[in-house]
């Protein structure tokens, strides 16, 4: 047997003042398929987070090629039990897989053809890729632990820890699975340890099992541990073994079920010009929809200059509000901006500065008291929410009765872009660019954080830190929409955009760039529209551009989700012709 890469040494773990794994000692060798198994509340995740570096032990030994596990250990590959993907996640198969790459690395990601080539390899030596170019979260259970078999593997791992990657599949996708796995440990000597409650998809391909129970452990080959004696001495009472006959693995059936992306490859559109009997002169053209002094008029060069840094940022920080499921605190974020911005006008100063003062304050409240989980980070945003609502009640009043301004109550609820100061423009664009920047840099570890925090982690990602960050340029975009469109009204500048792209394209980043310029649009024919209403009947009485910009970013949002057509599926390969890809 060839030198150890894994070894447990009398590994103990309590949680809560329980033991949970006590006396652990197991070993794991290069090639070698091991199957952990247990039944639920075992120890099975715990064994697998305590190898990843994510659980402390209490006592004993964890050693990877004879050494204490480094703090990033790429040479293990992880997928975990559950995946943070929607149906709707905005990401497409070979955007997983390749974050398995350079998912733990901050900053942009270049193109290259080399990268392409390599994903696409590894999508056929799993079987998915003629899926390739499919929504992630579109797929079926046994497809999406195909993408996520290829996002472990794409580094080359040396050791593949799985976390009930058999759970709520169906026979056919067990044994397609079970197969690549298999295929991939004998011919690139990877060392496989799969969690599952069942054994018996297992049996053809086992080296050796890993039964957990009540703590304890029991470790070799199935005819050793699948004993009485053996499993009656874990469970702490009598236990009857039944051994059923083991059929071989069937070949899948070439009329599998049909996966995502495939049969027609779509159909094409054709966009028709219409012929018009006249050309008429751009310019007399303009005058039906420009009013007089549009163009001369100062206040409007600073609108559309910052109107259009903070319909870029939003636009940018929405798709990874989106993507990360955080809309709520977007919207949170945008109400809790009504405070601080009625407590600037109380103390005289700029509202932007009170936007972003209490913006920043609640996103740093809610990280230090919530967790990495969705309920929990949706429990410390509500607190936050109730609390400042409150102030904003009593600071709006104050206002109201203390104050000779008029307007001012509208102006932080509904936004004034038209009366932004010039002194004013520079901080706003320097805080736009920092939010900007700050996503960017964290965009590839956002997404890899969104699959999973624990994966993230894994692969050495400070999960909170980045979250605290993210959370923090989310405030500050809050903020910017806030002084474009209002405190109430901006989370429609930071969600409208990004999920309308969203349901036009695969890809974050073509995401961003589609939200971009339907934000900058948006801001634009709105501040044009609000222009041009001080002409309307009665004149004198401009409708705001909050209304504007709103009722297009809604609308925009509501004419894809009418014409959004439907991907029709294809049939996923045979796993054994996958297989030889490898």
């Amino acid at each position: 047997m060839s030198a150890e890469l894994l070894k447990l040494d009398g590994v103990g773990v309590r949680l809560g003042g329980r033991e949970v794994l006590r006396d652990v000692s197991l070993t794991v060798h290069p090639g070698e398929f091991t199957g952990l198994i247990g039944p639920n509340g075992a120890g099975k995740t715990t064994l697998l987070r305590i190898i990843l570096g994510l659980q402390p032990v209490t006592r004993g030994s964890v050693l990877i090629d004879g050494a204490p596990r480094p703090p990033r250990d790429a040479s293990i590959g992880y997928v975990p039990q559950k995946l943070g993907i929607e149906p709707d996640t905005p990401l497409r198969v070979r955007d997983v897989v390749s974050l398995g790459l350079d998912g733990h690395k901050f900053g942009i990601r270049l193109p290259s053809r080399a990268r392409r080539e390599q994903v696409d390899d590894m999508l056929t030596a799993v079987g998915a890729r003629r899926y390739a170019d499919a929504r992630v979260g579109e797929l079926s259970g046994g497809e999406q632990q195909r993408v996520m078999i290829a996002h472990a593997l794409i580094g080359r791992p040396r050791l593949l820890l799985l976390d009930e990657p058999l759970a709520n599949l169906d026979i056919s996708s067990e044994q397609g699975i079970v197969s690549v796995l298999a295929r991939l440990a004998r011919a690139e000597g990877i060392a496989v340890l799969l969690s599952a409650h069942d054994m018996n998809p297992l049996m053809p391909v086992m080296d050796r099992i890993v039964y957990v129970a009540a703590g304890r452990v029991a470790v070799g080959t199935a005819d050793e541990v699948v004993q009485p004696e053996v499993l009656s001495r874990l469970y702490g009472q009598h236990v009857d073994v039944i051994v059923p006959a083991v059929r071989p693995a069937r070949r899948r059936d070439q009329g599998a079920r049909p996966g995502p992306g495939g049969g027609r490859a779509g159909r094409h559109r054709r966009r028709r010009s219409r012929r018009r009997g006249r050309r008429r002169d751009p310019v007399s053209f303009l005058r039906y929809i420009v009013e007089p002094g549009f163009f001369g008029s100062g206040p409007v060069h600073i609108a559309l200059a910052v109107g259009t840094v903070v319909a870029v940022t939003s636009a940018v920080t929405g798709v990874f509000t989106v993507t990360r499921g955080q809309s709520f605190a977007g919207h949170s974020l945008a109400d809790i901006a009504t405070t601080g911005g009625s407590g600037a006008f109380l103390v005289g100063l700029n509202q932007f500065w009170g936007y972003l003062a209490f913006g920043a304050g609640a996103a740093a409240f809610m990280e230090m008291i919530g967790i990495q989980r969705r309920r929990g980070r949706d429990v410390a945003t509500g607190v936050v929410l109730g609390a400042a609502l409150g102030l904003a009640a009593l600071f709006l009043y104050l206002g109201t009765q203390y104050s000779t301004t008029t307007g001012a109550s509208f102006t932080i609820l509904f936004g004034s872009i038209f009366v932004i100061t010039p002194s004013t423009v520079p901080a706003l664009i320097v805080s736009a660019l920092l939010a900007l920047a700050t996503v960017i840099a964290l965009a590839r570890v956002l997404l890899l954080s969104s699959l999973s925090p624990d994966l993230a982690a894994a692969r050495g990602v400070p999960v909170r830190a980045v979250g605290a960050a993210f959370l923090m340029a989310l405030a500050v975009s809050v903020a910017l929409s806030a002084v474009v469109i209002g405190a109430v009204l901006s989370t429609a500048l930071l969600i409208g955009p990004a999920a309308t792209a969203l349901r036009v394209t695969k890809g974050p980043v073509r995401a961003a760039a589609v939200a971009a310029g339907i934000g900058v649009a948006a801001t634009w024919l709105g501040i044009l529209l609000a222009y041009d209403s001080f002409y309307w009947p009665p004149a004198g009485r401009g409708w705001p551009v909050s209304f504007f910009v709103v009722t297009l970013v809604v609308g925009g949002y509501l004419v894809t989700y009418l014409r959004r057509p439907v991907t029709p599926a294809e049939p996923a390969p045979d796993a054994e012709h996958a297989c030889s890809a490898l």
